[in-house]
């Protein structure tokens, strides 16, 4: 299928949907065949990605459902194209379904040490429905993987004899029941998009995957989690799972916005696009800009070998809070949120390279405001709430940084893989960690098998290790997961 990256929930979060194209997929031609020239030359099409099923305004915290995030997959010709009258129709999608075994022990309310509170935001695993009264989890689940299923429609015609006009629309769906045998499954439009491509280069506009990490979910889903499933978000809810979100990798999320992208000059892409803005609910909800992104890519082959990619990715916003009318007699708000302005803001970088059967990626991203699971996400964990509302640091944000590597090796028709990555929470220096316990890192191992049916169908089993700590206790939230599956890809 293809994955389209322009340029591709936690919790009940919000993540998934298209990274599924040509994001410069895991070039197999390369290990079979010396002759075959690499599929990744050049990113095209944007990108199914991982679970997004809520709308943000709907997510209260930021762990458990991570609604998946779908990658860019290797490109090929859609499977079905019907032409008429100058238009253009094709579809394309994917189908899968996972067997996944989950234990592991259970994050309190409160951790641990004595009666401190704890701010659980971005960190740990959420199960509550499943631990027992030790406080430990066992459970299985029939579910979709990193993706779930996918069926994308784009229709196309040419403007001119270079400038073609294209429709784009993916839908989503779950397998999952969420426990209830009576729950309908839920069908939502994840992708939604306008784009006129030239020699000009492309312009898009409608509902599409981001900018910022998008590099992060390209490895995840080339080099790892996509015919997989990786981390499974939760074990008490539905929608696709993580990969190795929030895991050193940031989801770009999808969202509206309007997107500029470079033709290809000797391999150097620049993309620039302005999204719909996002609030940090409870804290920051004026808006005050649209969200900035930014992303430079560089793609060349290795002879009939391979290919490298180097890319980097930047963030910018600004919010202010809600302020309060006067009050009887004229007395204003002096909060001190009332009277200032944050601004969210990140940078992500990375490189990919494959080379012969080897296929090898790493990334890093830091930045205030961000967030363990996906860029600007919606965590309590994210700004400081001072106990005096006059207090000029309250609301001050927090800043975020993520590691993450990943290796594959193409074995003719069958991918080996392994990676890791780490998320962790940089703590203001007058943050209190001994009385108010932030979250403080997300450690995640990755490891799996795929072979390769036919090009249509592949079959999978994947094991993944997390762990999440807090500052100021030694608590430590450690699970496992065991999964294996079939997806068939048209």
């Amino acid at each position: 299928m293809r994955a389209r990256i322009r340029t591709g929930r936690a919790t009940s979060l919000i993540f998934v949907s298209s990274l599924l194209a040509s994001v410069g997929g895991i070039n197999r031609a390369s290990a079979e065949n010396e002759e075959a020239p690499p599929a990744a030359a050049e990113d095209q099409a944007t990108p199914p990605a991982p679970g997004a099923h809520k709308p943000a305004a709907e997510a209260t915290e930021t762990t458990g459902d991570l609604e998946s995030a779908p990658a860019p997959e290797e490109a090929k010709t859609p499977s079905f194209t019907v032409e008429s009258h100058g238009w253009r129709l094709s579809i394309e999608g994917r189908m899968n379904s996972f067997v996944s075994y989950g234990w592991g022990n259970y994050q309190p309310t409160n951790v641990p040490d004595g009666d401190m509170s704890s701010i659980v935001g971005g960190g740990g695993f959420h199960i509550q429905q499943q631990r027992d009264a030790s406080g430990n989890f066992h459970t299985l689940r029939i579910r979709n993987g990193f993706v779930g299923n996918v069926l994308t429609f784009n229709l196309s015609r040419n403007v001119t004899q270079t400038t073609t006009l294209t429709a784009h629309m993916s839908l989503w769906s779950d397998v999952e029941t969420n426990l209830q045998v009576y729950s309908d499954a839920i069908t939502w439009m994840q992708e939604g998009y306008l784009q006129l491509e030239g020699p000009w280069g492309s312009f898009t506009a409608g509902r599409q995957l981001a900018l910022f990490s998008r590099g992060a979910v390209e490895i995840d889903f080339n080099y790892m989690h996509g015919y997989g499933l990786g981390f499974p978000c939760n074990f008490d809810g539905v929608h696709p799972t993580c990969g190795m979100i929030g895991f050193g990798v940031l989801f770009p999320f999808f969202r509206s916005g309007l997107l500029y992208s470079t033709p290809s000059l000797g391999g150097f892409t620049l993309a620039a696009g302005i999204y719909d803005p996002v609030i940090l609910a409870g804290k920051w909800e004026r808006v005050v800009t649209p969200t900035a992104e930014l992303e430079a890519a560089f793609t060349r082959p290795i002879g009939r070998r391979g290919m490298f990619k180097l890319f980097a990715s930047g963030i910018w916003q600004q919010l202010g809070a809600a302020g309060n009318p006067p009050m009887p007699g004229g007395m204003p708000d002096n909060r001190a949120v009332a009277n200032k302005k944050v601004t969210q803001y990140g940078g992500a970088a990375g490189a990919r390279l494959e080379l012969g059967p080897v296929r090898v990626g790493a990334t890093g991203h830091y930045g205030r405001g961000l967030g363990f699971f996906y860029a600007q996400e919606n965590s309590e964990a994210a700004a400081y709430s001072a106990m005096d509302t006059s207090d000029p640091r309250d609301g001050d944000l927090r800043a975020f940084r993520g590691f993450y590597g990943q290796l594959m090796l193409v074995l003719g028709k069958i991918d080996v893989a392994g990676g890791a990555g780490v998320s962790q929470l940089v703590p203001l220096p007058f943050d209190n960690t001994s009385t108010t316990h932030l979250p403080k890192q997300n450690l995640g191992v990755s490891a799996g098998v795929f072979f390769h049916i036919r090009d249509y169908l592949v079959y999978s089993i994947d094991y993944f290790d997390g762990q999440s700590t807090w500052w100021g206790t030694s608590f430590t939230q450690r699970v496992h997961a065991i999964n294996t599956g079939i997806t068939m890809t048209f």
